[in-house]
């Protein structure tokens, strides 16, 4: 869809040809004598042409040179002439060149143009002309000239600055301070250009730089290069034209914003037309022109004023800093869409408390917590994190006390003073108890090593290659590059978290995630469908993996991998270069291999002196690309991708790699279980909403209780237990009739946290990648059941312990409903290992769906196993058959400078 823009654009590119005495596309008249390609004739100093030059860029410039210093000799660029039949004939030697008016020309100079000074950021035009005689029919010669121009920059002569010790040893320009929407006719504002060295450290060399590429006369798309020594960089810019308002459809033409408040510009796509722009704020998607929600790949985005508006170019997020008016602009190709922000300069007319908290205790600093609303004059209301005078409280004795709230915004200030208790703090005891088993000897003892839970951890990833690889891949360094980023890159470089930043941030530093990447492929010697079935993936591959590896490097240690010398290999990781079966379109049912996995194969004894590679996790490459565009670009063959995405799911703009399969995986080399069914399609006892069910946010709480990374509390009689946001803080309240004596998490309880959909690794997923997907989005309490008990098989499964350690026990429950074949077993199949409490009055566990936000427990909500009965195999007694003894009321959930917060009460019945 072409657009006036850049039709204006080629128009004001035409008027700088110019033909001395008449107009060119009127005057020039072919001649009979003109022939073949040529049609040229010598007379004197100046060539004749018989035949007419095309009318539109009869003269085309090659080998330009923009950027000079002073006193340099100015470079003639190769200037040919290209005929009415598309012919081009060179005429360098004839052209002249000159930075004067035509009128003050002398174009008997071969140059002339003054490279004794340097030029301003705009730079200056030199025009390129070309003299010659035409023949005329009626026998007549007629001199002309046409011309054609362009900017060049002169700087100081670098040669004063220049150190090779250090200029040698620049890796890479990076600019800061980028302004990219300008006016017509307006000032080119240079950004900071930084020369970065190979140890990292930065120097400003702004001034030193040569700009080139940008003409403020013109309005358009530019791309403007920047030059320093042998680097250059580039980067786009848009100057805008306001007269040219009929340009731009004003699909949101004057919407009024509220200070620092973040929305998100989305321009979507239907047959081929960007139709609509919509935001984003407070969590609501508003759309304008219709409801599609698919986000198209490529748009730019850009502010015409960013002391008002700031806006991040590549996914349409925009802040509001300021008051004033400002223009976002979202470009597709040729298509440009505007829109109007006016941001308001609001007066708070009113204040609320809502939801505060009341009791606090002594002996520790005051923080006062409750939702705080402003309402502005235009009846406007929102939460905000208000200034508290707490000057009167004296959080050591216990009393009533008064606390002043205000909030301040553009001069104007609102108030109001709420009271609050402080009770002695010997009435509130409860501390947290620390587990003194996890899953790790569960694992060891019963099935296979799991990773280490705490201190540094080494693992192996090695990419796996069959010989038919290569109808998928082209380019393996890429594949390998986004491998390691999937594992050990940082934030940024995947656009969420690595499988080192994911388990490093949800362990509160207690692991350091180590390893490497292998520098070469194994090279498994079979097509990828003979790995397909699940009896060809067995043991010997992954010993052979481990035995090529440290044959061919001496240099390493193999138990430097073994860090808790356990005499197992820590973690292999295997990476293999076929598609899985789902984007191959093959089905798991006959190729159940060609999936993620861990496996374990315990077929040699632990041996400190060589570990052995028990467990292993099989995983294909590309669960790790988001979208096929990215795929193909990265391996240069293929498409393939991850198949979650690919089946419908959309996917950020600013996701790059997508490392959730991995960490997925991860999590069973670390030891914990799946927590969907395997027997049901779409039932998720455990809500869904967790990275052990469907790869989103963090691990649920009992998870990292089996990590030892939780610590829960655990009352032994009534009280009120105040908890933070599980996500930042890991607390969590543990339920059970009478708690057993070794601190183990392998029992029957019940659990109880905060969920808050902003806070850490939720975040992504609840608030940007599905902010509209009922549950993601809601602050609520969850209660979670968990049956983690574990009998001994020698008993039949009769005799339960508490104890991992114990020979031949294993854990009766998993997350499948009837799943379970061992006759032993058969009679707790119903139980589930981890269940996910609705707060739905006669919801029945065998159906359970997606956690829905209505089924979160809220301010003035109770529990008790009567109240839900409907969810429980023993109705209202747990799958031990005991009462579980306790009610449970959500107090309040508050939020204050330091996050949120929520008060339950347990009463032991």
């Amino acid at each position: 869809m072409k657009k006036k823009l850049f039709l204006l654009g080629a128009l004001a590119f035409l008027s700088t040809l110019s033909i001395s005495g008449c107009s060119f596309l009127s005057d020039f008249s072919p001649s009979d004598s003109g022939s073949g390609s040529g049609g040229k004739q010598n007379s004197g100093e100046l060539d004749v042409w018989t035949i007419e030059p095309r009318s539109e860029k009869p003269l085309v410039l090659q080998n330009r040179i923009t950027s000079y210093q002073v006193d340099d000799i100015f470079v003639m660029p190769t200037v040919y002439l290209v005929d009415v039949n598309g012919n081009e004939h060179e005429v360098t030697s004839k052209a002249t060149v000159s930075d004067k008016e035509s009128k003050d020309r002398d174009y008997s100079k071969k140059t002339d143009v003054d490279m004794s000074k340097t030029t301003d950021d705009k730079g200056m035009m030199v025009a390129i002309s070309y003299q010659f005689y035409v023949d005329k029919s009626n026998g007549t010669r007629s001199l002309r000239t046409l011309s054609t121009s362009y900017y060049i920059h002169i700087t100081n002569r670098r040669d004063a600055h220049y150190d090779p010790e250090t200029d040698l040893t620049i890796k890479t320009l990076q600019i800061t301070d980028v302004y990219t929407s300008f006016e017509q006719g307006g000032e080119y504002l240079k950004p900071k250009v930084w020369a970065v060295k190979y140890d990292n450290t930065k120097t400003d060399v702004t001034n030193y730089c040569v700009y080139s590429g940008y003409d403020m006369s013109t309005y358009g798309y530019q791309d403007v290069q920047i030059t320093y020594n042998d680097h250059t960089l580039s980067y786009e810019i848009v100057v805008h034209n306001r007269e040219e308002e009929k340009d731009y459809p004003f699909l949101l033409s004057s919407y009024s914003l509220r200070l620092n408040i973040q929305c998100s510009l989305f321009v979507t796509d239907q047959k081929g037309e960007i139709y609509y722009i919509g935001y984003q704020d407070d969590g609501t998607v508003k759309k304008y022109g219709a409801s599609y929600e698919t986000f198209l790949k490529g748009v730019k985005y850009s502010s015409d004023n960013t002391s008002v508006i700031k806006i991040d170019e590549n996914n349409g997020l925009f802040t509001a800093i300021a008051p004033g008016t400002a223009f976002i602009y979202a470009r597709l190709d040729e298509t440009v869409l505007r829109a109007k922000i006016t941001v308001e300069d609001r007066r708070p007319v009113k204040i609320e408390v809502n939801n505060y908290k009341y009791n606090y205790y002594s002996g520790s600093s005051f923080n006062f917590a409750g939702e705080v609303y402003v309402t502005y004059q235009n009846g406007y209301s929102e939460m905000v994190v208000p200034t508290v005078d707490a000057s009167d409280v004296d959080s050591s004795t216990p009393g009533q006390y008064s606390v002043g709230i205000s909030y301040t915004v553009n001069g104007y200030t609102v108030s109001t003073t709420k009271n609050i208790q402080i009770l002695d703090s010997s009435l509130y005891t409860l501390s947290k108890t620390t587990m003194k088993h996890n899953i790790t000897e569960y694992e060891n003892n019963y099935i296979a090593s799991a990773l280490p839970l705490s201190g540094e951890l080494k693992s192996l990833i090695v990419p796996v290659k069959f010989n038919d690889s290569d109808l998928f891949i082209s380019n393996y360094a890429n594949v390998r590059e986004d491998i390691e980023k999937c594992f050990f890159g940082t934030n940024e470089e995947v656009g969420w978290r690595s499988v080192k930043t994911y388990y490093e941030e949800e362990s509160a530093g207690r692991i350091t995630f180590g390893g490497k990447v292998t520098d070469v492929y194994y090279d498994a010697d079979h097509s990828y469908m003979d790995y397909a079935e699940s009896t060809n993936l067995n043991a010997k591959l992954k010993n052979n993996i481990i035995d090529w590896y440290f044959s061919s490097h001496p240099e390493e240690d193999i138990k430097d991998y073994d860090t808790n010398h356990d005499g197992y290999f820590d973690g292999l990781n295997i990476v293999y270069l076929s598609p899985d079966a789902v984007c191959l379109g093959i089905g798991r049912q006959t190729a159940g291999n060609l999936w993620g996995m861990v496996k374990s194969s315990r077929d040699k004894p632990a041996n400190v002196e060589y570990p052995v590679a028990d467990k292993y996790f099989w995983v294909s490459y590309d669960f790790i690309y988001p979208t096929k565009e990215i795929a193909l670009a990265r391996t240069g063959k293929s498409n393939y991708s991850e198949p979650a995405l690919s089946t419908g799911n959309t996917n950020p703009t600013n996701i790059k790699l997508d490392a959730r399969t991995f960490i997925h995986e991860t999590g069973h080399m670390f030891g914990i279980d799946d927590y969907y069914s395997y027997t049901e399609d779409d039932v998720y006892f455990a809500g869904e909403k967790n990275m052990q069910t469907s790869n989103y946010m963090g691990h649920d709480p009992y998870s990292l209780l089996l990590y030892n990374w939780a610590e829960p509390y655990i009352p032994e009689t009534t009280t009120t237990i105040s908890i933070g946001d599980f996500q930042t803080t890991h607390d969590v309240i543990l339920l059970t009739p009478s708690w057993n004596n070794l601190d183990s998490p392998f029992d029957e309880y019940f659990l109880i946290d905060l969920y808050i959909p902003s806070s850490g690794l939720n975040e992504f997923d609840a608030t940007i990648w599905h902010p509209s997907v009922d549950g993601f989005n809601t602050v609520g309490i969850r209660i979670w059941h968990v049956d983690a008990r574990l009998a001994t098989k020698g008993s039949q499964y009769e005799v339960f312990t508490f104890d991992p350690n114990e020979l031949g026990m294993s854990k009766i429950t998993d997350n499948s409903y009837g799943r379970v074949n061992d006759d032993y077993l058969e009679k707790y199949d119903r139980f589930m290992e981890l269940q996910l409490v609705r707060n739905e009055a006669n919801y029945d566990y065998k159906t359970s769906g997606r956690l829905l936000s209505s089924q979160y427990f809220f301010p003035g909500d109770t529990f008790s196993m009567s109240q839900f009965s409907s969810q429980f195999v023993n109705g209202t007694k747990m799958d031990n058959g005991k009462d579980l003894g306790w009610t449970v009321n959500i107090d309040g959930i508050y939020y204050s400078s330091e996050g949120y917060s929520a008060d339950i009460t347990v009463t032991k019945l």
